[in-house]
C-alpha cells in the first residue's frame, strides 16, 4: 500500500510538472520575405547504355545570377519561440530573366581510351519560370538559455524550366548519323551560328530530407543559426524538346543521394520587425532512369530505353530578408 501511495505521488508531481510546462507554452507565428540570387546548374544527362558510366551526352543548364522572390510561414508552439513543435512552409519564385550560357556536349565515338568528345554546343539560357517549395515539421530542444537544436523533415518540390536560344554549333565534320568516322571535338572547328529557340527542358523535382539545426542567441537582438539537411529520397522527371531536329526526350529519375548545408542571420529592430540574411547550397546528384524518345514531326516513340538517363542539381543562394513576428 505504501508503494501505492508513493507511486501515486509521483505521478501527480510529474502530472503536475508537465501542466506547469505546458501552461508556460505559447504560439510563435513569423512572415518572412526575401529577394535573393542564385549561382549553379542542373544537368541532364544521357549514359551510353544501360548501366555504363560514361556519357553519351551532358547539357548543364545554368542558374547563375537569377534573382528570385520568396515567402515564407513559420510556426511553433513552446515555451520560446523556436523551441517545440515547429513547422515552416517556404515558397520561392525565380524571375523571368536569362541566366547563363546552356552548353551540350556529346561523347558518339571512341577508341581503346574511350569515348572521347565530338560535338559542342552553346546557347543563351533563359530561366523561363523557377519554383521551389519546401515544408517542413519538427521539434526544438532549448539546450541553455541561449541555445536551441532543432531536428525535423523537410519535403522539397523544384520546378526548374529554361529555353535555349540563339548561339551557335561546333560540330566539325562530325556530323550524320556515321559515328564511327566522328574524330575528336577541337576547339578549332568553326562555329555555325543558330538563331531563334532551339531547345526547351524542365526539369522537376521532389525530395525528402531529415534536417538538423543549431540556433544561437548570440545577443539580446543577434541570433545566427546553422544546419544542414540530407536528401535521402530523391526523384526527377524531365522534358527536353529539341525543334531543329524535332525530337523530345522524357526521362524519369529517382535515388541519388544530396545534402544543403545552410547559414543564417537575424537582428532583431522591434518586437516584431526582424532583418536577415540567409545562405545556402543545395546538391543532388546520382539519379538514373529510364529514357523514352518521340518523333515530334512523325509522332511515333521508341524506347524506354532502361537505366541511361542521369540528373543531378547545384545551386546555391543567398537572400535578404526581412520578417514581422507575432
Amino acid at each position: 500500500m505504501r508503494r501505492i501511495r508513493l507511486y501515486s505521488i509521483f505521478l501527480l508531481t510529474v502530472f503536475g510538472l508537465s501542466q506547469a510546462a505546458a501552461e508556460g507554452n505559447r504560439h510563435y507565428w513569423s512572415i518572412d520575405n526575401s529577394l535573393g540570387v542564385t549561382l549553379g546548374y542542373a544537368r541532364e544527362l544521357v549514359y551510353q547504355y544501360t548501366g555504363s558510366k560514361d556519357l553519351l551526352s551532358e547539357l548543364v543548364w545554368p542558374l547563375e545570377g537569377l534573382v528570385y522572390y520568396g515567402t515564407a510561414l513559420d510556426y511553433n508552439y513552446g515555451a520560446l519561440r523556436n523551441t517545440g513543435i515547429y513547422t515552416n512552409l517556404a515558397v520561392r519564385f525565380g524571375f523571368y530573366m536569362p541566366s547563363g550560357t546552356i552548353t551540350d556536349k556529346d561523347w558518339l565515338n571512341g577508341d581503346a581510351n574511350g569515348y572521347f568528345l565530338t560535338n559542342f554546343s552553346a546557347h543563351d539560357a533563359i530561366s523561363e519560370n523557377t519554383q521551389w517549395v519546401d515544408a517542413t515539421v519538427g521539434y526544438g530542444l532549448p539546450l541553455a538559455d541561449v541555445l536551441i537544436i532543432r531536428a525535423g523533415l523537410t519535403g522539397a518540390i523544384m520546378n526548374l524550366h529554361w529555353t535555349a536560344r540563339d548561339g551557335y554549333i561546333q560540330y566539325g565534320p562530325n556530323t550524320g548519323n556515321d559515328y564511327d568516322t566522328f574524330i575528336p571535338w577541337d576547339s578549332s572547328f568553326p562555329k555555325v551560328a543558330t538563331y531563334g529557340t532551339g531547345m526547351a527542358y524542365w526539369q522537376n523535382w521532389v525530395s525528402l530530407a531529415p534536417v538538423l539545426e543549431v540556433l544561437w542567441q548570440a545577443t539580446p537582438r543577434l541570433s545566427l543559426r546553422g544546419g544542414t539537411s540530407i536528401n535521402i529520397l530523391n526523384s526527377c522527371s524531365d522534358q527536353d524538346d529539341h525543334y531543329l531536329g524535332l525530337l523530345q526526350f522524357t526521362e524519369i529519375m529517382a535515388g541519388g543521394l544530396g545534402f544543403e548545408p545552410r547559414l543564417s542571420a537575424v537582428y532583431r529592430l522591434t518586437n516584431t520587425l526582424v532583418l536577415g540574411f540567409e545562405a545556402s547550397w543545395r546538391y543532388i546528384s546520382g539519379l538514373r532512369g529510364n529514357t523514352k524518345i518521340m518523333d515530334i514531326g512523325l509522332g511515333y516513340s521508341e524506347g524506354p530505353y532502361a537505366d541511361v538517363a542521369g540528373a543531378d542539381y547545384s545551386v546555391a543562394r543567398c537572400a535578404f530578408t526581412v520578417s514581422a513576428r507575432y
